[in-house]
């Protein structure tokens, strides 16, 4: 829950930021792409599981690791749900003008890329932790 608060947090000052500047890369880039941008991620990070799954297996003697096993299968989750709701922000960009648009769209974006960036990393020190452990 504290990294949710983290990300809206997050996506806040971002979108405040980009406001403030007269920025458009919410509407130009972030928007139209976010869907192909969280789909990546979530390729990258199902080939880091699977290298960090086999290097795991060939540790453990008994060949157990069910708590790895759940968190995994959380991640994956919660990468889908964040490739549905990049479906959803992009519907809604796509969208004809509406009450507080940018705002909703902007947050919602950043938020879905905070979040996809956070699993990714996430990911990434796992796979390090899992191939030099000692």
């Amino acid at each position: 829950m504290r990294n949710y608060l983290c990300y809206l947090f997050l996506s806040v000052a971002s979108f405040l930021f980009t406001y403030w500047a007269s920025s458009e890369i919410v509407d130009k880039y972030l928007a139209n792409n976010l869907v192909t941008i969280v789909i990546a991620l979530l390729a990258i990070n199902v080939q880091t599981i699977a290298v960090m799954a086999a290097k795991l297996k060939e540790i453990t003697k008994d060949g157990t690791f069910k708590s790895t096993v759940k968190e995994i299968r959380v991640s994956i989750r919660e990468q889908c749900l964040l490739v549905i709701a990049s479906l959803f922000i992009c519907g809604a960009h796509s969208m004809g003008s509406f009450e507080y648009k940018a705002i909703i769209i902007g947050i919602c974006s950043f938020f879905v890329i905070y979040a996809s960036l956070f699993i990714f990393i996430d990911t990434f020190n796992a796979l390090i932790t899992a191939l030099f452990s000692e």
